[in-house]
């Protein structure tokens, strides 16, 4: 197009155009026809002036590429021949409108009427002066709603329901204690196993699931949901499985389909009862688990890395707190850490076990050797007075699977080629109520440390009484 000769008698000197593409319009000939740029749509006409800015629009200019357009009579300083005199940040357009890397001029917009599209400028908003007087602005407190009877109710039959399981579970002679708390995230049971019990892990826990299904089946209103799917009722878990709980308002009007499979396909359009309650209740078992591979060398091995990596853990606590941490050996089938405390002193409690929390897992982030197993997920699971955690030994980071270590469980279970923990041991945590001077003075201490909060009106009318008596 450059080498055409009308446009070369037009505009004298060959232009050099520098990375970017410029249409020219030429002189048409007689009966060829302006061929539209694609970009455009069909309903806007050619050669219609209100277009021009469209179709300037149109046109995709990288930022990456320069835009100088100089004729070879022209230098580098001084501005396009095109241009003339007019200033370079000029609108370009006969509207009125800034063009690419322009000022950008008042802003318009196409309008469809009658006589076809024309230009138009937005209405302009007048300022509104603000009053001084304006009263300041005050949100809304809602009203707390009380629990009604219902709810009550509701919550009242899920602590039965699993409280009769809990005493299930204590009657059987292959369980040494069922402990239950009840936390934010809703029920935990704690099982652990007689020491004297061959029973496996699969079995105590299939012994936990019974004693679900039973206590539900003398609940007149609790139901294990999803009771006939056992892979829906009971997901399994690090160390467990969790199940959830749902209360049945009315037995003619509930959605049997939800409490049995544990959803509905209908959802929110189901013209039944769904549960007016949900609580889950997570089931963990803790018992020490050794592989079949695991000879009595690496066993020996593993309790030795557990054992430094608690210790490392009761340094921590001991320098952070104050307090004389106590860690004990229960033969092989776990430890205990135990932080004394005062009865009076219960504001401490979830401080303590704040420590203790990122005790753990800075721990675990520091070895190489031991990780807390399901640090991605919830690690840390409520007992009374404390929390238990299931630690794992790591032989190769490479060939460590780390969605055991990650999540506490294993997808491909026994089809997974990467490596498990050889050896599993639970820690329980637990703050013991004490008596002593000693214990006592320390706590004192602490709590007096914790509370340096001092309210400025009264340290200042203080200061003031203390300048007057003075005086």
């Amino acid at each position: 197009m450059l080498q055409h000769p009308e446009f070369l008698q037009a505009t004298g000197p060959t232009p050099i155009v520098r990375n970017t593409f410029i249409n020219y319009d030429t002189k048409q000939q007689h009966g060829s026809a302006k061929r539209r740029n694609k970009s455009l749509p069909p309903l806007f006409r050619l050669g219609d002036e209100r277009n021009e800015l469209l179709e300037i629009s149109c046109v995709i200019v990288d930022s990456d590429d320069s835009t100088d357009v100089r004729t070879e009579a022209g230098s580098d300083d001084t501005p396009s021949s095109d241009m003339g005199n007019h200033s370079s940040y000029a609108p370009s357009s006969s509207h009125g409108h800034a063009g690419p890397c322009e000022p950008c001029a008042p802003v318009t917009y196409l309008s469809s009427g009658p006589q076809g599209y024309t230009w138009m400028q937005p209405p302009q908003i007048a300022p509104v002066a603000l009053s001084s007087k304006a009263s300041a602005y005050e949100p809304k407190q809602q009203p707390i709603q009380p629990l009604s009877q219902n709810d009550v109710d509701s919550h009242a039959g899920v602590a039965e329901m699993v409280e009769a399981a809990k005493q299930i579970l204590q009657r059987s002679p292959e369980i040494a204690t069922a402990d239950l708390t009840q936390s934010l995230d809703g029920w935990s049971l704690v099982v652990t196993p007689a020491k004297n019990s061959n029973a496996g892990g699969t079995h105590v826990l299939a012994l936990a699931k019974r004693a679900l299904f039973e206590a539900a089946e003398k609940s007149k209103s609790v139901y294990v949901l999803g009771y006939n799917s056992p892979a829906v009722a009971f997901a399994t878990k690090a160390q467990g499985f969790e199940s959830r709980l749902g209360v049945m308002a009315s037995p003619h009007r509930a959605c049997w389909r939800s409490f049995k499979q544990g959803s509905c396909h209908h959802g929110a359009t189901c013209c039944k009862e769904h549960p007016i309650l949900e609580v889950p209740v997570r089931v963990f078992l803790e018992a020490a688990q050794f592989q079949l591979t695991a000879n009595e060398q690496v066993v020996k091995h593993c309790n030795q890395e557990f054992a430094s990596f608690l210790m490392m853990i009761i340094s921590w606590l001991t320098n952070t707190s104050g307090l004389p941490v106590s860690l004990f050996d229960l033969g092989g089938e776990g430890w205990s850490i135990e932080i004394p405390i005062l009865d009076e002193h219960s504001n401490l409690r979830e401080h303590l076990l704040a420590l203790a929390r990122s005790a753990f897992t800075e721990a675990s982030r520091k070895s190489k050797n031991v990780f807390l197993m399901g640090f991605g997920a919830k690690p840390f699971i409520p007992k009374p007075n404390g929390f238990v955690a299931m630690l794992g030994e790591m032989a190769d980071s490479n060939w460590a699977c780390w969605d055991v270590y990650k999540e506490g469980v294993c997808a491909r279970e026994g089809a997974c080629r990467w490596q498990h923990p050889q050896c599993l041991m639970p820690v329980s945590l637990v703050l013991k109520p004490v008596e002593s001077p000693k214990v006592n003075a320390m706590v004192d201490s602490i709590a007096a440390q914790m509370d340096p909060v001092v309210d400025p009106f009264v340290a200042e009318v203080d200061s003031v009484q203390e300048a007057s008596q003075e005086q």
